[in-house]
């Protein structure tokens, strides 16, 4: 082969792996913090729908607002968890019954928003290590 078929199939090559690479999005902390604002603030309780507004969003931003997302899980679910064992004094005589067992949904909810918080957190590091492929 000569030394400009070689080039071109180096150039090829790279070109490959570019396209590759890139991912249609945007991937910026600014990108992922708007889309993070706009699925907290617009998604409301009283509907059954839920939007994830990751629409312009590259791989790379998705990962990012999972970061966001994870820790705030995470000190959500812990500090829900720990409620009843903070105000434990709360608990009268003829409501003892009905606290214990409210007490312990309100503890495994928590347990649960902490654990999927850490799971976010976990996904969105490994994501990161992994290699990109191709499409």
């Amino acid at each position: 082969m000569s030394q400009k078929k070689k080039r071109n199939k180096a150039k090829r090559k790279a070109n490959a792996y570019k396209k590759v690479d890139q991912d249609p999005g945007r991937s910026s902390w600014g990108a992922a913090i708007v889309s993070f604002l706009k699925e907290f603030f617009l998604n409301s309780g009283d509907t059954i729908l839920h939007y994830d507004y990751e629409d312009e969003l590259s791989r790379e931003g998705k990962r990012k607002k999972n970061l966001i997302w994870g820790p705030l899980l995470l000190s959500g679910g812990i500090s829900i968890a720990l409620l009843p064992v903070l105000r434990w004094d709360a608990v009268t005589e003829e409501s003892w019954a009905v606290q214990i067992f409210s007490s312990l949904v309100v503890v495994v909810a928590g347990i649960g928003m902490a654990i999927h918080g850490f799971l976010k957190i976990k996904h969105s590091l490994k994501s990161k290590d992994e290699p990109k492929e191709a499409q």
